[in-house]
């Protein structure tokens, strides 16, 4: 008991002491990065430190009034460095990592995981009473209000397609009983045309017949009337 009790202490002194090192510790600045945009001016990813090489460079000289050169001495305790609140940061991808995580270990959930698998890697480690660095408990109910929000909206849209979609066969039946209508309306003027065509010629016919027989009785009548 009294063992861990030192080494707690231990542990914070060393966590404190690295603070202050971190205050004192200067931003160490690539050489004319306030000069020219490509070397970072109003851009901070360009203004990574790199090593300064020219002749006449203030900075490699480590003249007094210019920027400060990178150099040993600002480094965190070898006990607590690259530790978040003394704990080893470890990533975890699944929830079935979070059963590995150690007393002394503090855990990180990388940032290719989904929403979904993030939400049970957060219920399973506080189930486990698992610290987790960058994750809060909060994360749930936003996540599962947005998961909601989301199934509502996707029953709406399924709604609103599946209404569509009948609207739509409802449109096509309409479409076909008037093409249909068209069509019976066409045959029926097609059947009166013929019929009337038929009635023509055969009443045509019968006149050609009528016309065909009364003529030798007309020519017979003729010769007798000129006989007499």
């Amino acid at each position: 008991m009294t063992n861990t009790k030192e080494a707690k202490n231990e542990m914070q002194k060393l966590l404190e002491e690295r603070k202050r090192i971190k205050k004192r510790k200067p931003d160490y600045v690539r050489q004319d990065s306030h000069k020219k945009s490509r070397l970072g001016r109003g851009r901070k990813k360009k203004q990574k430190w790199r090593r300064p090489k020219g002749r006449h460079s203030k900075v490699r000289k480590r003249i007094k009034g210019h920027l400060p050169r990178v150099e040993i001495g600002y480094g965190s305790p070898k006990k607590v460095k690259g530790t978040i609140n003394g704990l080893k940061p470890v990533i975890v991808t699944s929830p079935q990592d979070i059963e590995k995580i150690k007393p002394d270990q503090i855990a990180f959930v990388a940032s290719t995981v989904g929403k979904k698998k993030k939400l049970e890697i957060v219920k399973k480690a506080l189930s486990l009473n698992v610290q987790l660095a960058n994750v809060d408990a909060s994360f749930i109910e936003c996540v599962e209000a947005e998961m909601k929000q989301r199934k509502e909206k996707r029953k709406a849209y399924e709604k609103a397609r599946a209404e569509k979609e009948k609207r739509k066969e409802k449109a096509k039946v309409k479409e076909e009983e008037v093409k249909k209508k068209e069509m019976e309306k066409a045959e029926e003027k097609e059947k009166q045309e013929a019929k009337k065509l038929t009635e023509r010629i055969e009443a045509e016919a019968e006149m050609h017949a009528k016309e065909k027989f009364e003529k030798p009785k007309k020519v017979e009548a003729h010769r007798k009337a000129l006989q007499k």
